[in-house]
């Protein structure tokens, strides 16, 4: 007989695989389930969210995917900013996501997002630690599958970090070339720009600070060190008043893989800062679910009318009854303009 599997059993037995990277037929022999069953789950995940995978844990900080969390603060610091600090000329961003087609799962790295710009164009980040020509194809794969959702004008930017990479950076087909853009982080000297962040902070440019965010993946070695250095500093600016907390925050999250977690949890503590994490894991608990149906309602409505009006995207973010969101996600699939939607939102 089939042994019934609870969310949180479920959830673990998918992060042996993609997070763990244990190989899926292992994985499916250990617990005596099916190809079908693991797949079915996947897509439980990315439907509904009826899983903790795309939830927050308790800790933020030693979770290696946390979307969540990234997504929320990428929001609020990105907001209304360009790409320039990554070298990249774009409109002003007006919003951060993370896209996952439910076909493509890539679990390696730190960052998985797409900011859209007030332009409409869509830049799919991804910070790759330790890249190879296989992960390229893995992305290019991820690209042309997420293309449509994004009217076809979505760019692709891999952040190269951990050891620098020196494979192809462009696939050539009969059909066509994928060709993303690379921003090589381990190319950069972390302590040099640290010390020039410093300076022009002291002169009073607060541009710079967002910066900071990224400087722990600089350079090829001594990312620890960097990691630590960048983090005091960041720790000095918030008590002063000079930056927003959540920008320490979103620094924390990028250096997980870098520092362990006692370094981690005391620079958190030091600053005696409210404990976002656990605030952030019992919101992630009680709403994660209804976060989970209003995208797939999203993405149905995308598909049957077009473009949603900024209205209905409103009044749906405002609905908080999970049965009321059900029932819209029955309706959406026969919407054949937004009015028909609507009269079932009346």
């Amino acid at each position: 007989m089939q042994k019934e599997f609870s969310p949180t059993e479920k959830a673990a037995i998918l992060k042996e695989h993609f997070i763990e990277q244990v190989p899926i037929r292992q994985v499916l022999n250990k617990h005596n389930i099916t190809r079908n069953i693991f797949d079915t789950w996947v897509r439980n995940v990315f439907n509904y969210s009826e899983l903790v995978l795309k939830k927050v844990p308790q800790d933020a900080m030693t979770y290696p995917t946390n979307y969540d969390v990234i997504t929320t603060w990428f929001t609020s610091i990105f907001k209304d900013k360009t790409l320039d600090i990554l070298g990249i000329k774009t409109a002003p961003i007006k919003n951060v996501s993370s896209y996952k087609p439910v076909e493509i799962m890539i679990s390696a790295g730190m960052v998985d997002i797409v900011m859209e710009d007030m332009n409409g164009n869509a830049y799919h980040i991804e910070e790759q630690r330790n890249m190879s020509e296989e992960d390229l194809g893995r992305f290019a794969v991820y690209h042309f599958s997420a293309s449509r959702d994004w009217n076809y004008k979505i760019h692709d930017i891999i952040l190269i970090s951990g050891t620098p990479y020196s494979g192809i950076r462009e696939i050539k087909t009969p059909h066509g070339t994928y060709c993303p853009i690379f921003v090589d982080f381990t190319l950069k000297d972390g302590f040099k720009r640290l010390k020039e962040i410093k300076a022009a902070i002291d002169k009073g440019d607060a541009s710079v600070i967002i910066e900071l965010i990224f400087l722990p993946l600089y350079g090829k070695t001594n990312h620890k060190e960097l990691a630590e250095a960048v983090l005091d500093y960041e720790v000095e600016l918030c008590k002063a008043n000079k930056m927003p907390e959540i920008y320490l925050a979103a620094t924390l999250i990028m250096s997980n893989k870098i520092l362990d977690y006692e370094t981690l949890n005391k620079i958190w503590k030091d600053l005696k800062m409210l404990d976002i994490f656990a605030f952030a894991h019992e919101k992630g608990r009680n709403e994660g679910r209804g976060e989970g149906i209003k995208g797939s309602l999203f993405a149905i409505l995308e598909s049957s009318i077009g473009k949603i009006p900024e209205s209905i995207v409103n009044k749906i973010n405002t609905i908080a009854q999970e049965s009321t969101l059900l029932d819209l996600l029955k309706v959406a699939p026969r919407c054949k303009c937004y009015r028909d939607f609507e009269l079932a939102l009346a």
